[in-house]
């Protein structure tokens, strides 16, 4: 009897063994519990499967796709100016920067890059480049008529809403550009600006002419003409005095006119007495 227990008890470790194995749990086999206690699938074990706690454990368990960073794997987009490539490691690359063309859709394309302007040869128009990489163009405008490296500018003097291409001395005319006039002489500084509207003869035109001439106005005086009975007649002029004794009358019939006697006597300053006199405007 007692050889047989002995055989009894080791057969019933050995089935338990076996049962530990095959029952998911020892407890259940020797007493230390029941099976009733215990879910089915609850055991974890070396092949895989998933315990109670929903962890995987297994060699096979790893990362799916969905598991990555955010990306998949050959997408590209635009990162500012840039192209961003996802990688195999479902995360983005390195920008390459698109340069001198415009990211548009995770690609390179166009001919120019944002924020890119320059002028256009044809005419005072500013090129912008466009969202889609494309120069499109508008015309420079007052008071910034003139295109300049990639900008609209003003080469002058800005007077109010207008860009005026010189004012010389005269400065702005009541937020309008002077008026450009000619003393009548065809010298190099026969030129220059004034207030005065254009056809308007009036002392400060002649002034100004006679001003253009000299260098300054310290040497032109206002006089008039005498008349034929030897009286101050309506004949009004401007001289430059101490220099040629030029005249420029600015009333009367002879309006308009100039006369150069190239003569540096005050006594010599002839007042414009015919139409072969030049004008001066």
């Amino acid at each position: 009897m007692r050889r047989f227990n002995a055989a009894g008890a080791a057969w019933i470790v050995a089935a338990g063994l076996v049962c530990c194995q095959g029952l998911g749990g020892c407890e259940a086999v020797l007493g230390t519990g029941s099976l009733s206690e215990r879910a089915p699938g609850d055991g974890g074990g070396q092949d895989g499967t998933t315990g109670g706690d929903g962890s995987s454990s297994g060699a096979d368990a790893g990362l799916g796709p969905e598991a990555g960073a955010g990306c998949n794997p050959g997408a590209q987009r635009c990162l500012g100016n840039a192209v961003e490539l996802c990688g195999v490691d479902h995360s983005w690359g390195t920008p390459l920067s698109c340069t001198t063309q415009t990211c548009v859709g995770g690609q390179c394309q166009g001919v120019c890059a944002p924020n890119q302007r320059e002028c256009d040869d044809a005419g005072p128009n500013l090129e912008s480049c466009d969202s889609t990489g494309q120069w499109s163009g508008a015309p420079c405008l007052q008071p910034t008529p003139t295109c300049t490296a990639g900008s609209c500018t003003c080469d002058g003097v800005s007077c109010g809403e207008s860009c005026c291409a010189t004012n010389g001395d005269a400065g702005c005319c009541t937020g309008n550009c002077p008026v450009a006039h000619n003393n009548g002489l065809s010298l190099a500084n026969s030129a220059f600006y004034d207030c005065v509207a254009a056809g308007t003869y009036n002392l400060q035109l002649a002034m100004d002419a006679c001003a253009a001439f000299l260098g300054s106005s310290s040497g032109c005086q206002a006089g008039a003409c005498e008349g034929s009975d030897g009286g101050i007649s309506g004949n009004l002029v401007v001289c430059a005095y101490g220099s040629d004794c030029v005249c420029w009358q600015y009333a009367g019939q002879n309006a308009g006119l100039v006369h150069d006697p190239h003569a540096s006597s005050p006594s010599n300053c002839i007042c414009p007495a015919s139409q072969e006199d030049p004008t001066y405007q």
